[in-house]
Order: structure tokens, then sequence, then C-alpha cells
């Protein structure tokens, strides 16, 4: 797990968009839990780790690579990525802009 999504967890254990009443970050539990059933399944390649989501069924993903620090929007029903950010922050500064943009 990347130092900055840890730091993150070891914070807050996640967050929700109190508007759209989603985990925009996951607790430390529905991250175990979320990734040991897609790995199981194979809904979600292993180099990812799913950690929150845009409450429309695209989840967040860092990689499983401790040297890859892209975090890339995974969509469980195309199996592909959406949208590929060169690191965390870079990730929250974008998906936070957007989200607050008026209509």
């Amino acid at each position: 797990m990347p130092p900055q999504l840890r730091d993150l967890l070891a914070f807050s254990d996640g967050f929700e968009d109190l508007t759209g009443q989603w985990e925009c970050a996951w607790s430390c539990r529905r991250l175990a839990t979320e990734n040991t059933q897609a790995w199981q399944s194979t809904t979600l390649p292993r180099a990812l780790l799913a950690f929150g989501d845009d409450g429309a069924g695209t989840c967040f993903c860092v990689h499983t690579d401790p040297n890859d620090h892209r975090v890339a929007r995974w969509s469980w029903i195309g199996q592909d990525s959406e949208a590929t950010y060169t690191d965390l922050p870079t990730f929250w500064h974008a998906w936070l802009h957007t989200q607050a943009e008026p209509g």
C-alpha cells in the first residue's frame, strides 16, 4: 500500500461524500473485504488495490507495485481502467475538483 494511502487511512479510516452518500475512500475493513472478493472472483487484477469508489460503479485503485504510484479509476463493468493519474495527491485534486464544479 502506498504510504500516502496508508497515512490517509491511519488518519481517517476512509471518508464519505456526504452529498452523494458513498465512500470515496473506504474504511480499512471494507478495503480488505472488497479486494479479497474482487481478487478471488478475478474482477480486479491483483496488480490493483481498490480503495474507494465514485458511487456509480467505478472504483479508485492504486497499484500493488510499490514503485508504481499511479492511481486508476477501474470500471467493474468494462473490466478496464477509465483514467489514470500520476499519484494519489494528483488524483484527489482532480477528483475533488470535478466533484465541486456546479452542474
